[in-house]
């Protein structure tokens, strides 16, 4: 199959949003490595680590919806997650606050 055949079924947009989140984790591995070993102030660092995290959590909830289309429970990604179900919705379900 083509790779414009693979766009046109919509596979293609999948695979290249698994692409991106793959390329935002390297780059997350990156960034979390280099506030270690940054040479710079410990509020330079802590600014790093601050920029690490605001990626994370659009990762995290990337992933979340990824795991909700592919029929994975709120209790299955909560228990992941290391939180409640309840606050797994709070946090992710777009729809809950509606």
């Amino acid at each position: 199959m083509a790779d414009d055949e693979l766009t046109a079924s919509g596979q293609g947009a999948s695979v290249s949003a698994a692409d991106r989140r793959a390329e935002r984790a390297d780059l997350l591995l990156a960034l979390a490595e280099e506030v270690n070993t940054a040479p710079c102030s410990a509020l330079e660092r802590l600014e790093l680590l601050r920029l690490v995290e605001v990626q994370a959590l659009d990762v995290r909830r990337a992933i979340v919806d990824e795991a909700r289309v592919a029929g994975h429970s709120w209790r299955e990604v909560a228990g992941v997650l290391g939180i409640s179900e309840g606050e797994a919705r709070r946090r992710y379900d777009d729809e809950e606050g509606l």
